[in-house]
């Protein structure tokens, strides 16, 4: 009867003990996350200031496109960039490279006013993401004629 106890006793505690360390490693994985996110968020936003400092450079731009995603991965439970974080992006590094895109204002045509030079912008863009498979038709379709209400 004692024997008996005591090996109930033993496996309670076992249980126990076990319970904790797998607590303590899920604790432990989630900090890692977050630390590992908040990383991914830095070095993004890093390659966004140096893309402020040098907005013609394609490959600072490609790099900034490429921290970006990966942070976006990081912030989806599926791990997949959707369509409006590619949008997203591209919203942001546009916004970075700015000051670039202030001397190609004057190359677009006077007879098209500006909104429609940037609707076109948008709609090459989307154009191009589907291209390179970024973005099913549903997508494209979805996305263009919501660009194209704007007008």
């Amino acid at each position: 009867m004692e024997l008996c106890c005591f090996v109930s006793f033993s496996i309670g505690v076992v249980c126990v003990v076990a319970a904790f360390i797998q607590s303590a490693n899920i604790a432990e994985a989630k900090k890692k996350a977050e630390q590992e996110l908040a990383e991914a968020k830095w070095r993004y936003e890093q390659a966004l200031k140096d893309l402020k400092a040098d907005p013609t450079d394609p490959d600072v731009k490609q790099r900034a496109l490429l921290l970006g995603r990966a942070y976006s991965e990081m912030t989806r439970a599926g791990g997949a960039v959707t369509i409006f974080d590619e949008l997203a992006l591209a919203n942001d590094i546009n916004a970075a490279s700015a000051r670039a895109g202030a001397s190609q204002v004057s190359k677009v045509s006077p007879d098209v006013p500006a909104s429609q030079a940037t609707i076109k912008e948008r709609l090459d863009q989307l154009a191009e993401l589907k291209d390179q498979g970024v973005i099913s038709d549903d997508e494209y379709d979805y996305k263009r004629s919501q660009i194209l209400d704007e007008i």
